[in-house]
């Protein structure tokens, strides 16, 4: 009877003591990040700024991404098959649609119940970026691209209400599961585009049912879901889709990522996680005390001020070290400017203001002060990696010469500045940013030009200079995809208020020779059309930047991945015992 009592009390202890510490909530994977500013919406057919399209990237999937682990960079098919089929002319593709995949359960479908994903889903898609009630600007990415649709964009411009039932001859859906896209001209960026946040596929019913609230309502196909956005909460939470497709993690690698042991998860089903925690940190500070508190997994350096204290020699400190912090650093396709608006004074039809402004600024001193010594002060507008960049292009216009930025003050009409008005500089409201401007203002008084900083919030950044509501300002252009057009694409044909509105005949024409041309020559135009940017100065180069992250041993296969910013989260994984242990330190 005794030992029949002690067993009933070993019994009775284990169950207490599973049921205390294996309960859903001890043995949910939380993957907890940042973002410096709450996404203004989630809508993939207009939100085209960089922290939407991570967000928005955790819910939808294109036809087509690039792999996670390889370097250069390889388009593979995602809701496609496989790689499109092209007709001989170039002109025709052909993409077969995944079969047994499903859109979120969600309560925009009959029951709840997400329906399977049909080729006419991505025929729909491609229409919104075109409609012109939502006055896109990634209609750009498809604009004189494919037949009939800026014919269908023109005609419904009019029209109190979008046609969508009227055919487009250059996008069909063959039967359910076939697509074809049908080009005007041969464009060797195509299939890039097609990777892009913008081209991913959206349910009609989602869009009908939550009309002018689908931006903070979305439903996608991919690994995670995301209940009713508020930007307000500054915190998004995506929760794992429960009927995820069968996709698993990549089994090659590029050699550096597999000596690095990014392998060691070849095969495995993803998502990793159950749940990812987004929290909305608009400063740096309170944005590393986060994640040295062990808040936070990842944290993101790019912009952090005070780099030299915890990195040194591309290496973190010991301190950091012995709390199982880990470093990376990984080349980013982007380029900084400032941007100055040359369709109003007082920088229209005068480069030598342009010149001069751009002459003064001590790119070098910002970079070591502001910066901490982690960018590349760039010398055009092409970034390093990306084709027609070249390393020994000099380009006078940004290297600083007071002297002669003076002379070209007095060429533009303004001697030491006299009957030039202030200047208003309008710039993001985070200290890093305002630090850079109080630099600026300080090196263009060195030549007589007066500079007034105007601080604003990002959502309100967008909207003055989408609106061309500025005289100068600053910002940054990560490149959708590894090709020079993308970047230079800002300046053709003045179609981007907010990046200059830059309308150059000569750059214009080389600019579409450029863009029809599928061989390596283009590298030679693309050479030419930077040249021209460089001297004209619609924007003034400041930087190339890496990519820079410190995250926890307890996070397993990190990377930065680069283009179009799809999400990489769905292959991260969490060591849970790693981080309790870790957590105790």
């Amino acid at each position: 009877m005794k030992k029949i009592l002690i067993a009933l009390f070993i019994i009775l202890l284990f169950f207490l003591t599973y049921k205390k510490f294996n309960t859903k909530k001890d043995f949910e994977k939380v993957l907890y990040i940042e973002t410096p500013c709450s996404p203004v919406t989630l809508d993939p057919s207009i939100s085209d700024g960089e922290y939407e399209a991570r967000e928005i990237s955790k819910v939808y999937e294109p036809l087509l991404a690039y792999h996670y682990l390889k370097r250069p960079y390889e388009i593979i098919p995602e809701l496609a098959e496989e790689i499109p089929t092209v007709s001989e002319d170039g002109l025709i593709y052909t993409f077969k649609i995944k079969k047994n995949v499903f859109f979120h359960d969600n309560k925009c479908f009959k029951d709840g119940k997400g329906r399977e994903l049909e080729a006419n889903d991505f025929v729909f898609s491609i229409k919104r970026v075109a409609d012109p009630k939502l006055q896109s600007s990634l209609f750009a990415f498809f604009d004189e691209k494919i037949v009939g649709l800026n014919e269908w964009r023109e005609k419904n411009v009019n029209n109190e209400k979008t046609d969508y039932t009227e055919e487009v001859e250059g996008i069909k859906a063959i039967d359910k599961y076939t697509l074809q896209i049908k080009l005007k001209k041969k464009c060797p960026q195509f299939l890039m585009i097609m990777c892009m946040p913008h081209t991913v596929a959206i349910p009609k019913e989602a869009v009908d049912f939550y009309v002018n609230k689908f931006g903070y309502n979305p439903v996608g196909t991919g690994p995670f879901t995301i209940g009713e956005y508020k930007p307000q909460e500054n915190k998004i939470i995506a929760i794992k889709n429960k009927n995820y497709r069968d996709k698993f993690y990549p089994t090659e690698a590029c050699e550096e990522l597999a000596k690095k042991g990014f392998l060691k998860y070849a095969g495995k089903k993803v998502p990793f996680v159950d749940k990812i925690v987004t929290s909305v940190i608009l400063e740096d500070q309170p944005r590393w005390l986060k994640f040295k508190n062990k808040d936070l997994d990842i944290v993101d350096l790019r912009g952090m001020s005070n780099l030299k204290d915890k990195i040194q020699g591309n290496k973190i400190s010991e301190e950091l070290l012995k709390k199982g912090v880990l470093y990376s650093m990984e080349p980013r396709l982007a380029t900084s400017m400032i941007f100055f608006n040359v369709t109003s004074e007082p920088f229209k039809n005068n480069k030598y203001l342009r010149q001069a402004i751009s002459m003064s600024i001590d790119r070098e001193r910002a970079n070591s002060l502001i910066y901490d010594g982690v960018r590349i002060v760039a010398k055009g507008i092409i970034p390093p990696g990306a084709d027609g960049y070249y390393e020994n292009f000099i380009n006078e216009n940004s290297t600083r010469n007071i002297e002669k930025a003076k002379e070209l003050l007095m060429k533009a009409g303004y001697s030491g500045g006299e009957g030039l008005p202030e200047i208003e500089f309008l710039v993001n409201n985070n200290l890093t940013s305002l630090r850079f401007a109080e630099l600026v203002k300080s090196n263009l008084e060195e030549i007589g030009v007066k500079l007034v900083v105007k601080p604003v919030s990002w959502a309100e950044m967008r909207n003055l200079t989408s609106s061309g509501k500025y005289q100068m300002t600053t910002s940054g252009w990560l490149l959708d995809y590894p090709d020079s057009e993308n970047i230079l694409s800002l300046f053709f044909n003045g179609k981007y208020l907010e990046y200059s509105g830059y309308n150059d005949e000569k750059f214009n024409d080389i600019y579409k020779s450029a863009s029809e041309i599928i061989s390596s020559d283009r590298i030679v135009l693309y050479k030419q059309l930077n040249e021209i940017l460089c001297e004209e100065v619609p924007a003034a180069p400041l930087f190339h930047e890496a990519a820079m992250h410190m995250h926890y041993s307890w996070v397993k296969n990190f990377v930065y991945f680069d283009p179009t910013h799809l999400t990489y989260f769905q292959y991260i994984d969490i060591d849970i015992e790693n981080r309790d242990l870790l957590k105790k330190r």
